[in-house]
This record gives structure tokens, sequence and C-alpha cells, in this order.
């Protein structure tokens, strides 16, 4: 059966199946995928520009399996075409191709991780409504990055319950896009949204900006 567009980035439903439908292991193997495949993707582009075909084919191999783990094709097959490169005869006459194809892997994860943060919001919408964060905890977790993306200190996402339990659909865009930036580690750009954040959050609480 041919996959649409949405499950060929992630098979939700294949995965489900697979962990018997437990909420709470999907959301604890997200977390720990999302925050070990960007580690991998980074040094998979050290290893492309060191051209290093030992490391290419670790952290490629490494991707490919999280990502078959997790019901995510798109990436699987991305990640399975460069680590078949490296064994090529001819790997080492390629290596613009490489860079294209970690493009190609970069993007995808970028959409993958994007459908995963909308998908654990749902969860925390409907499932634990309990942990969500109010306002004005959002803004002392953005004050907090803010202080830490300054002082250049590293900012785990993935334990930042912001980017878990904070659902405000007029927002989430944002969140997950300055997800994203910390993740990719533009400082200038993480900062400007941070602050663009707090200012929103700040006229909602004094209701000065209309929330529809």
């Amino acid at each position: 059966m041919k996959l649409s567009e949405k499950l060929y980035i992630w098979d939700s439903e294949d995965f489900l199946e697979r962990i018997d439908n437990s909420s709470e292991l999907l959301i604890s193997i997200i977390e720990i995928f999302i925050e070990e495949t960007i580690k991998h993707k980074n040094e998979l582009k050290k290893g492309i520009n060191d051209f290093s075909l030992e490391d290419i084919h670790l952290h490629s191999h490494s991707i490919k399996g999280a990502a078959a783990n997790i019901s995510a094709s798109k990436l699987k097959d991305i990640a399975h075409t460069i680590e078949t490169s490296t064994k090529s005869n001819s790997a080492y006459t390629h290596t613009e191709q490489f860079s294209q194809n970690f493009i190609k892997l970069d993007n995808a994860l970028d959409e993958l991780i994007v459908e995963l943060n909308n998908y654990l919001g749902k969860e925390f919408s409907s499932n634990s409504k309990e942990n969500i964060l109010d306002k004005n905890d959002a803004i002392l977790e953005l004050k907090t990055i803010k202080k830490n993306l300054k002082l250049g200190i590293y900012i785990d996402t993935v334990s930042i319950d912001i980017f878990r339990n904070f659902v405000d659909e007029r927002i989430q865009r944002q969140l997950t896009e300055l997800e994203k930036l910390i993740n990719s580690f533009s400082l200038e750009e993480s900062l400007k949204l941070t602050n663009d954040l707090i200012f929103k959050l700040n006229l909602m609480v004094k209701g000065k900006l209309d929330e529809k």
C-alpha cells in the first residue's frame, strides 16, 4: 500500500502497533530519538566535512536504525543511501554526493521532528492536562532559555517542559521552530525568537493580545 506523504515522514500507526499502543513508551522513545539523532546528524556532518568514511558509515547507520525503530521510512531510506555509498568502490570520487544526501537527510529530520513534536503536543493535550504549563510558567522557562543562550550554556531541549507541556496553537509553530534553532546552534535567531515569544506571552497574560 502506498503511504501518504504524512505517513511517509512518520507512520505513527505502525509505531504504536509495535509498542502495544503505549503512550508513555511512545513519548519516552520519541524524546530519546530526537536527542540522539540530532547528535548523530551533527557527527555525520562533521564526518562528511572531514571525509571520514568510517564516521559517515557509523552515524548514517545509527540514524537509519533509529528511524526504522520509530517507523520513519523517509529518513531511514536517506540514511541507508548514505551508508551504502560508503561501501562503494567509487566513494572517494563522489564527495559531492555525500553533501547532497546530507542536505536531504537534514531536511527529512527537520520534517520528522516537526511531525513528532506536533504529535507530542496532541498527546499532552488529550492525556496529560495536569502537566500543561500555563503562560506564566512558559514565560519563566523562556527567560531561562534566554539567559542560557546568552551565557553559551548547552540547552537540552528534550528536558525543557515548554517544548512538551505547553499547548497553545497560536505559538506552537514558533516553539517548534525555536527548538530546531536551538538544536542547530543558531544563537542569534534563537535569541530573537525567544524574545518574540516572551513579548507575545506577556501581552496575552495582560489581556492585550487577542488569543484567537
